[in-house]
């Protein structure tokens, strides 16, 4: 949050004392009746009567038309309404009339900042420098031009300079007091120009001169946690030092949507869930609008494992989803809804769920994954293939590639398609060629067809990979019969028996492993 502006009678009147302008009209043959006039206008001004006031200044300016104090206040009453258009032609003529204005020269240059004519507002500020060097109303003025301009740099440049002016002032006993929106601007410029420390020294003296103050808590927050985001600061000493600084702003001003969002953000950050979701709950209560804090608050109850809230949560975060906002705002809640109804084993409602995101999200690799989850806790095998296949073929940059064609290849085998398990498993293979289960599923698909020494080497590979793999000691065993049903070579056998009671040793109770070798010993009698 940046403020634009400070249009203020104190600060008119500030800004006068300090350049040692008077008020006083110019000599005219009306000029007791244009001086009453003003004088009224002033008075109304100050009782916040800001019709009548500019109506007598306009009296006062038909009166006096050449004088440049009325045409001032005329230009600055019309931008404190933020009328800049009505404002521009009296200021103009009023530094023209005054070029050495202080604070026509800044009221100008507020105009044309306001219609958006900021190389025009920049030139004007420059003036004033020149006229009055230590003035911090100009630099800091230039600064927020500046800012709204995108250049950050320059933007700190002037900032700094006007924070600086302005502690002299008040150390001079002029009776200034130092202007805490100096450093709050100074905070915003140097945030985005990467400066996240010298962004938290400014905010901290702007927290220092007003600390009840709950745009600069919160904004001192806000640079806390981007140092821990940019791991500047030890995370749980910057996080720590941003929740502090937001819970001023959350109590001084309870009903403001963004503090308390922030808050639980993070308190999130801090694994608070509890009290991460309670202010989410409350963020989302005080605008029903806003999206982020009903995501974040079913994030959190997840984290929880409080799936039925977060289901609640998710449901909710659908509804809040308008056209034209960002895809990954309805894609993360379903997401995050499917993985709710799966955790509370709702496979039904998740596969229609995750069937609605693969249709709208094609290349979301994760909700094929999902849909894959949801037909095996239902034990559709079918319905798992069809959605392995879908993520596979969306599965460019997906690092698990090589797992889904083994998750398949295991469907297939088990339906007795080997062919195509055979498929899948190589080309996992090829992918991720040292996985011992990849490996193992591979050995099996050759056992299967007859190919009895591939079946040997890949187990066998299997084995050095992962020494306690019962299975593929099991399947070595089987590979070892077969290959003895062909050739008649009793080694073989011996060679089983000894695969066997290597997969027994790992788990006495594998049941292959006990059925073959029980085969072997039958083999084995005379």
């Amino acid at each position: 949050m940046l403020t634009s502006t400070r249009l203020s009678l104190a600060r008119l009147f500030q800004c006068a004392a300090r350049c040692g302008a008077l008020m006083v009209l110019v000599t005219c043959a009306h000029a007791d009746d244009a001086q009453n006039h003003f004088d009224a206008g002033v008075k109304m001004y100050r009782d916040h009567k800001t019709e009548a006031a500019l109506d007598e200044f306009n009296q006062a300016h038909k009166l006096a038309p050449k004088d440049a104090t009325v045409l001032r206040w005329i230009g600055f009453v019309e931008l404190e309404r933020q009328n800049y258009q009505a404002a521009r032609d009296p200021l103009e003529r009023a530094v023209a009339l005054d070029p050495n204005s202080v604070v026509a020269h800044l009221d100008l240059g507020n105009v044309y900042d306001g219609l958006k004519l900021y190389p025009k507002a920049l030139e004007e500020f420059r003036k004033v420098t020149r006229i009055k060097p230590d003035s911090a109303d100009a630099y800091f003025d230039m600064g927020l031009t500046q800012s709204k301009m995108g250049r950050w740099d320059d933007a700190a440049d002037s900032l700094r300079t006007a924070a600086r002016l302005d502690a002299a002032a008040a150390r001079s006993g002029a009776g200034v007091k130092e202007d805490p929106a100096m450093q709050d601007a100074l905070g915003y410029a140097l945030m985005n120009s990467a400066d996240t420390r010298g962004a938290v020294t400014a905010y901290q003296r702007a927290v220092a001169l007003a600390p009840d103050n709950s745009e600069y808590n919160y904004h001192l927050g806000l640079a806390y946690r981007r140092l821990a985001e940019e791991k500047k600061e030890r995370p749980d000493v910057a996080l720590s030092n941003a929740r502090r600084a937001v819970r001023v702003a959350v109590d001084r001003t309870p009903g403001n949507y963004e503090f308390t969002e922030l808050y639980g953000e993070i308190l999130f950050d801090l694994n608070n869930n509890g009290e991460a979701a309670d202010q989410f709950a409350r963020a989302a209560e005080l605008d029903k609008s806003q999206y982020n804090p009903v995501y974040n608050l079913a994030v959190a109850n997840s984290r929880m494992g409080r799936y039925a809230e977060a289901e609640k949560a998710y449901s909710r975060a659908l509804t809040l989803v308008r056209p034209g906002d960002d895809p990954t705002y309805r894609r993360n809640a379903l997401s995050g809804l499917s993985m709710s109804l799966l955790k509370q084993k709702k496979n039904e409602d998740a596969i229609g769920n995750l069937k609605t995101m693969t249709s709208e999200f094609p290349s979301e690799t994760m909700g094929w994954v999902n849909l894959t989850s949801a037909y095996r806790g239902r034990g559709d095998e079918a319905g798992q293939i069809e959605a392995l296949r879908g993520a596979l073929a969306n599965s460019a940059g997906y690092s698990g590639t090589p797992q889904l064609r083994s998750a398949l290849g295991a469907l297939y085998y088990r339906r007795g398609d080997i062919p195509a398990a055979m498929e899948q498993y190589a080309g996992a293979n090829r992918a991720m060629p040292n996985n011992a289960d990849i490996l193992n599923g591979l050995g099996l698909c050759e056992e299967k067809t007859g190919r009895y020494d591939d079946a040997i080497r890949d187990f066998q590979s299997a084995l050095r990979i992962n020494p306690r793999f019962a299975d593929a000691y099991n399947n070595l065993g089987v590979a070892y019969i077969g290959r003895y049903n062909k050739t008649t070579d009793k080694a073989d056998i011996d060679r089983a028996l000894n695969a066997y009671n290597q997969a027994l040793a790992i788990d006495p109770r594998h049941p292959l492993a006990l059925r073959n070798k029980a085969r072997y010993d039958k083999m084995k009698r005379p």
